[in-house]
């Protein structure tokens, strides 16, 4: 993380999206090892980035590949999850 993003910054939306996943797709998630980005490509197919000002500044993002991701989508939007469509 950079010199002025820390963990502490991080890990509630860490955990918010754990409880997101476990809420709308009833899935567990088990999240990899965070690591520090030094470039500017996304490293997965479905990538969500949250930028930081003030006193913390920086970006944080949530990867996916594609093959993790499908059964996520399928599960929230067939009604598995608690926002299913119906």
């Amino acid at each position: 993380m950079g010199a002025n993003l820390k963990a502490e910054f991080i890990e509630p939306f860490l955990q918010a999206s754990i409880h997101v996943l476990e809420t709308m797709a009833n899935l567990t998630p088990t999240p990899g090892k965070p690591e520090l980005k030094v470039d500017d490509q996304a490293k997965g197919d479905i990538t969500g980035i949250i930028g930081f000002t003030g006193p913390a500044e920086g970006s944080m993002s949530i990867t996916f590949s594609e093959a993790c991701f499908s059964p996520i989508r399928v599960r929230a939007y067939s009604g598995i999850g608690s926002f299913g469509l119906s």
